[in-house]
């Protein structure tokens, strides 16, 4: 399975769900105890929960999402709208800072700092 190997050597990862709709929440847990089973390395991972700007049609309380993610020992929860780019951008900012951080301090086992004997990233798949 293709996932699987982009499991096994990715950095950081994205476990998305909508908002307006349990069911997808209730997938993007699935999806994020794939990425533990087949995942081979400490991966930067976080949770976030798309039309923000939808709020009238909220399923998921911002609660509820940031409890799973504390629980499930995520890096961060945050909402984000495409259709207003609402923390698009810092989404983003924050899974890369998360990823580089854990390659600095070697928390990652497939990317060691600068210096060590390996500065080769295998796949980032975000």
């Amino acid at each position: 399975m293709l996932f699987t190997r982009y499991c096994r050597s990715a950095v950081g990862a994205f476990v998305v769900f909508d908002i307006t709709d349990r069911s997808s929440f209730i997938s993007a847990k699935t999806y994020l105890k794939l990425w533990q089973n087949h995942s081979n390395n400490q991966l930067a991972c976080i949770l976030v929960g798309t039309k923000a700007d939808s709020w009238t049609s909220r399923q998921v309380s911002v609660d509820e999402a940031d409890s799973f993610a504390r629980d499930n020992n995520l890096d961060a929860y945050v909402e984000t709208s495409a259709a207003s780019s609402f923390n698009v951008e810092d989404a983003f900012i924050l899974l890369l800072t998360t990823c580089y951080y854990n390659i600095t301090i070697g928390r990652n086992r497939f990317l060691t700092p600068k210096g060590s004997e390996s500065n080769e990233i295998t796949s980032v798949l975000i």
